[in-house]
């Protein structure tokens, strides 16, 4: 479904009792996809992307097209960055989480293999490696995704952001229950029945496929769990 899809959808099933020059359906739709990639790590939102490292630098604007091919600007939280080397040999960087050590790595002028990362200070989207990259280097990053309403992310695309298509049933659901506590209140039946809609709602979203590694399968102690990522 699109978003303007759904708005209709919703639009429809409250009677178009929402004043839309008092409050847009369409920013209560991106602010409910916010809370909903708050509310848990699903699964789904794990998402990932790679660029290369150049010469003499060290800071990368994730969001930038001209440094990855399919610029993210939906930065929740960094799961992990990984270095590839030429041989195809994995190796995780160390994040580097104290200020002192980020201090140096801001001050680093001389050129290294890159071993660690931070998130740039006054940025969401720019990793700085410990120091200027000596080379080119294959570099895999990690991540939950959220989701970034403004115009310069993609705020204004009728695409649904992040979340899968299989699950946009449940975004009717909890977009009517922000209307219905808009309209009504929040004692009033039709929002107390909506907000039980979307908590189970929320538990089916989180619900882990057979190939997570949070899914095992309890058929005898002769069958291993699934563990493949």
């Amino acid at each position: 479904m699109l978003k303007s899809e759904i708005i209709a959808h919703v639009d429809g099933l409250t009677e178009h009792r929402v004043d839309q020059s008092i409050v847009s359906i369409d920013y209560e739709l991106n602010l409910l996809i916010q809370e909903m990639l708050q509310e848990n790590r699903f699964w789904w939102a794990r998402k990932t992307v790679t660029f290369s490292t150049v010469s003499g630098t060290q800071t990368y604007d994730l969001t930038s097209t001209s440094i990855v091919s399919g610029a993210i600007g939906n930065i929740a939280e960094i799961i992990g960055v990984y270095l590839i080397d030429s041989a195809g040999d994995i190796t995780e960087l160390a994040p580097l989480f104290e200020v002192a050590d980020q201090v140096v790595a801001i001050q680093e002028t001389t050129s290294a293999e890159p071993s660690a990362w931070m998130i740039d200070p006054n940025t969401f989207g720019t990793i700085r490696f410990q120091a200027p990259a000596d080379g080119a280097y294959t570099i895999r990053v990690v991540f939950w995704a959220g989701h970034d309403f403004v115009p310069a992310a993609g705020g204004t695309s009728d695409t649904v952001p992040v979340v899968p298509p299989w699950l946009h049933y449940g975004l009717i659901v909890g977009l009517k229950m922000r209307l219905f506590d808009f309209l009504y209140g929040q004692k009033d039946p039709r929002y107390l029945v909506a907000v039980q809609q979307w908590a189970r709602f929320l538990k089916q979203a989180n619900r882990k496929p057979s190939f997570s590694t949070q899914k095992g399968r309890g058929h005898g102690d002769d069958i291993d769990a699934v563990v493949a990522a």
